[in-house]
């Protein structure tokens, strides 16, 4: 795949090889972590996937610190908040990355600096890291669903497909009572209780009651 800037191509590729020397080699190299605008262009052309969105994705944490570290201003908020909100063409940031790819040491990482990702960003039809997080399966995606909430993910949040939005919905409510965080939950301004918890998914839908 072409990269808006050729010149970045080892970088990138020490990222896939997950060769972590070659990576602080190319850092040097570049200066890439001098400019932010450098860190904006090494991207893949077509997809417009960063060097941070493709870190998230591979789940390369001690590529993402070693970048961090880098940084001059690393201290600095603002300068996080922007680079982890790095959106690509499709409109995911690294944490949409992350989630879907179940790397909660990533989430983790993005989420520790009084939360310069943002917790709740909307990729194309409405997605968010959480609904994303709860497609997969495992010890990793369970993890990465309780850093997710743990940070303030918003549960109730819809996306734009009628039939997907409820069927993740409640997926995710059967997901959450199986890590055994909802007994209840916040509906608007009101407090709701499950009237079925024990449901399963695929049986009837859970029914609130006041």
């Amino acid at each position: 795949m072409s990269l808006v800037e050729e010149r970045y191509r080892f970088l990138i590729d020490s990222v896939h090889r997950g060769d972590l020397a070659k990576f602080k080699e190319e850092l040097r190299k570049t200066g890439i972590c001098s400019d932010l605008l450098q860190l904006q262009h090494c991207r893949y052309a077509k997809s417009q996937d960063n060097i941070i969105i493709l870190i998230c994705k591979l789940g390369r944490v001690d590529f993402l610190q070693v970048l961090v570290d880098n940084l001059p201003s690393a201290n600095d908020p603002s300068v996080l908040e922007y680079l982890f909100n790095l959106s690509n063409a499709d409109g995911k940031t690294p944490l949409h990355e992350a989630a879907q790819f179940s790397q909660p040491q990533i989430v983790e990482l993005l989420l520790a600096n009084i939360n310069a990702a943002k917790i709740d960003p909307i990729k194309r039809a409405d997605w968010t890291p959480l609904m994303l997080a709860c497609t997969k399966t495992g010890t990793n995606a369970q993890a990465t669903v309780q850093i997710l909430l743990d940070h303030g993910a918003n549960l109730l949040l819809e996306n734009k497909v009628y039939f997907i939005q409820k069927y993740y919905f409640f997926k995710r409510l059967i997901f959450l009572f199986s890590l055994g965080r909802l007994d209840t939950i916040s509906l608007g301004s009101k407090r709701r209780r499950f009237a079925n918890p024990q449901n399963s998914f695929g049986q009837k839908s859970p029914s609130f009651q006041e």
